[in-house]
């Protein structure tokens, strides 16, 4: 059973994706199941022009929402403050 993630992307209000990327892992310190570093995963997505505003202003936006592929399903994430701004 794969209980790494692969990718992330990231929803708009209907549903439909709007930028994507390889998941990373963001090690704790801690080890976990096969050897592999636990805790939170990263990824960094290129946000296209047009929804870049709705980002800013340090308030997730209604209806936006995460995704992580794992074992092949999509599955719910949850965004976690990493404490920058965006790079344009």
């Amino acid at each position: 059973m794969h209980a790494i993630p692969d990718e992330v992307r990231l929803l708009n209000p209907a549903g439909q994706p709007i930028a994507r990327g390889p998941a990373r892992s963001l090690p704790d310190g801690d080890v976990g199941l096969c050897g592999t570093p636990q805790g939170l995963t990263g990824a960094e997505l290129a946000l296209p022009e047009a929804e870049l505003q709705r980002f800013r202003g340090g308030q997730w936006p209604p209806g936006y929402r995460l995704e992580m592929r794992v074992g092949g399903l999509w599955r719910p994430a949850s965004p976690r403050y990493a404490g920058c701004e965006a790079a344009e």
